[in-house]
C-alpha cells in the first residue's frame, strides 16, 4: 500500500485512491482492526462516490458495515448494509448478492433476529451456489459455524468449519 500511495501522491485520482482505500479497509478488517477499517471504508466511499462509482460505493458501504458490526454497533450497521444492498440494485452485479446477504446474516444473528438470519442464510446460499461463489459460501459456512460454536454445538460447529475450507478448494 505504500508503494501505491506513493505513486498516488505523485499524480492524484480519487478512483486509485477509493480502491486503495477499500482494499485498506478490507486488510484492516481481516487483520482484526475493525475502527482502522471503518475509518478507511468510509474513506474510500467518499471517494468512490465523488467519481460516481456505484459498484466502489457498494463495497465501500459494504466494508463499512461488516467495520461496524464488528465494533458492535449494529444500528450502524444496519444502515450501511441496507444502503450497500440498495446501490447494488442500481448495477449489475447479482453474484455481489451472497457475499452482502452473509453480512445480513451476521448482523441478524448479532441482534438476534432469528427469522431474518434464516431468510439472509438462504439467500446467500441460493446466491453462492447460482454464482459459483466459493469464497462466500465459505464464509456463509464459517459464520454458520461460529454462531453454532457460541450456541454449544461444537461438534456441529467443527462440522461447518471443515465445509466451508472444502468450499474454498
Amino acid at each position: 500500500f505504500a508503494r501505491a500511495r506513493e505513486r498516488l501522491e505523485a499524480t492524484p485520482d480519487p478512483l486509485d485512491e477509493g480502491r486503495l482505500e477499500e482494499g485498506a479497509a478490507a486488510s484492516r478488517l481481516a487483520l482484526g482492526d475493525p475502527d482502522g477499517a471503518l475509518e478507511r471504508a468510509l474513506r474510500a466511499l467518499e471517494l468512490l462516490s465523488s467519481v460516481g462509482s456505484a459498484r466502489g460505493r457498494c463495497s465501500a458501504l459494504h466494508l463499512a458495515g461488516r467495520a461496524a458490526l464488528a465494533r458492535g454497533r449494529l444500528d450502524e450497521a444496519d444502515r450501511l448494509l441496507r444502503e450497500a444492498e440498495t446501490v447494488l440494485g442500481t448495477f449489475e452485479a447479482p453474484w455481489r448478492r451472497a457475499d452482502l446477504a452473509v453480512s445480513r446474516l451476521e448482523l441478524a444473528l448479532a441482534a438476534g433476529r432469528l427469522d431474518e438470519a434464516a431468510r439472509c442464510q438462504a439467500e446467500a446460499a441460493d446466491c453462492a451456489q447460482k454464482w459459483n461463489d466459493r469464497p462466500a459460501l465459505a464464509r456463509l459456512l464459517g459464520v454458520q459455524a461460529e454462531h453454532l460454536r457460541r450456541s454449544g454445538k461444537a461438534a456441529q460447529a467443527d462440522a461447518f468449519y471443515r465445509r466451508a475450507l472444502t468450499a474454498l478448494r
